[in-house]
């Protein structure tokens, strides 16, 4: 009870700002953790609150199946980031399922920035979301690389797969280059 109370109050403030990232609740935006001893054992329970904290709900008695899977991954991703050793990668095996547009969305953004820190492995049957990583995932240096696998299928040899390499495109755009287009683009 103590390490697990221990853990969970390090992780505490990471936990909340990829919570508040992800944003899985309208009215609760906030989150925290209770220990409770009953019967010699402890449980653990979560809360999440309104912004000002007046208004505080248990997410295993109102959240959606999609909402608790975006609080389930805010406390993975956040153990992960933080656990001993320091592994330098992240597997998720379908960490989208269940979840709505809103929080698959908000997901891809955590792991846009998580990616600077952690080589992310991403598995999923849902091939929108594979193109969707693919694009908001996208290298953003010379020296970045982002790299996708599909299985297309099976052969009498193996699994046959597809990789897709998504290229580093500079987007930079001199200031020059923009004063000289500018002046000689018509009125």
């Amino acid at each position: 009870t103590n390490l697990v109370t221990e853990m969970l109050e390090m992780n505490k403030p990471l936990i909340r700002n990829l919570y508040s990232r992800l944003h899985p609740h309208p009215l609760f935006s906030d989150i925290d953790f209770e220990i409770v001893r009953a019967y010699k054992e402890a449980e653990l329970y979560f809360r999440v609150l309104s912004r000002d904290h007046t208004v505080v709900g248990y997410p295993s008695t109102i959240f959606s199946g999609s909402q608790l899977n975006a609080l389930a991954v805010c406390i993975f991703v956040a153990l992960s980031l933080r656990s001993a050793g320091g592994l330098k990668f992240l597997l998720l095996d379908d960490p989208i399922q269940s979840m709505d547009d809103i929080n698959v969305l908000g997901f891809c953004d955590v792991l846009r920035q998580l990616k600077r820190r952690r080589q992310i492995f991403v598995s999923t049957h849902n091939r929108s979301f594979y193109r969707l990583l693919l694009s908001k995932l996208r290298p953003t240096g010379i020296d970045d690389r982002v790299r996708g696998f599909r299985f297309e299928g099976w052969s009498t040899v193996g699994p046959q797969i597809k990789e897709e390499d998504v290229e580093f495109v500079d987007l930079r755009v001199q200031l020059g280059e923009m004063s000289s287009i500018i002046a000689t683009s018509p009125a």
